[in-house]
């Protein structure tokens, strides 16, 4: 929620429920102020984003803001760069850039992919960090990545695993099978 006012020096909170989750975006300009999402605005000069989960400062640095696009709650880009939050993510090609596993919820991260490769995001610590997991590989499911040589389990090759008949269960599980075993949440089951 936000609250935009001329004067950002003083918010009236008469039951103390904003106490901890008001936060001021110094430097906004109120009369051009939008809201994009629950977690990005902007104005005529700047891009915020503000998550309940990490305090950093909201400022979105050096964002083209012409070319300024949301691609999920965690994820956007412009022309230049893709942002992770407030981060920059550098070694992402903006414009190859895409997230395979967009709607996955409760997971340890996404899987995302641009003309260099797959990556895996970690996003139940709070660093997160991306590991490239291979140069060319299938997206099976918000589990599972496979290539020529590998399955991959999150960032974790499954060394078990038969790349060439391992094949998922159902598209929403974390089941799969190959030709010598069975598969839940990254293990061995059978």
């Amino acid at each position: 929620m936000y609250y935009i006012q001329l004067d950002p020096s003083f918010i009236w909170d008469s039951d103390n429920t904003l106490k901890n989750v008001v936060k001021v975006l110094k430097g906004a300009n109120p009369n051009t102020f939008e809201v994009i999402n629950d977690y990005y605005s902007k104005d005529d000069k700047n891009i915020f984003y503000i998550s309940w989960i990490v305090e950093k400062e909201p400022l979105i640095k050096g964002v083209d803001i012409k070319t300024f696009e949301v691609l999920n709650n965690e994820f956007s880009k412009d022309k230049n760069n893709v942002y992770f939050g407030t981060d920059r993510e550098e070694d992402l090609d903006s414009k190859s850039f895409e997230i395979l596993n967009l709607n996955s919820q409760n997971r340890n991260g996404y899987y995302v992919k641009d003309k260099n490769g797959i990556y895996f995001l970690r996003t139940d610590d709070i660093a997160t960090y991306f590991n490239k997991i291979t140069d060319k590989g299938e997206f099976l499911n918000d589990f599972y990545i496979k290539d020529n040589d590998y399955v991959y389990c999150n960032e974790d090759v499954l060394n078990e695993a038969d790349p060439k008949t391992f094949k998922v269960i159902n598209q929403h599980s974390s089941r799969a099978e190959d030709k010598n075993h069975k598969y839940e949440y990254c293990k061995v089951v059978k």
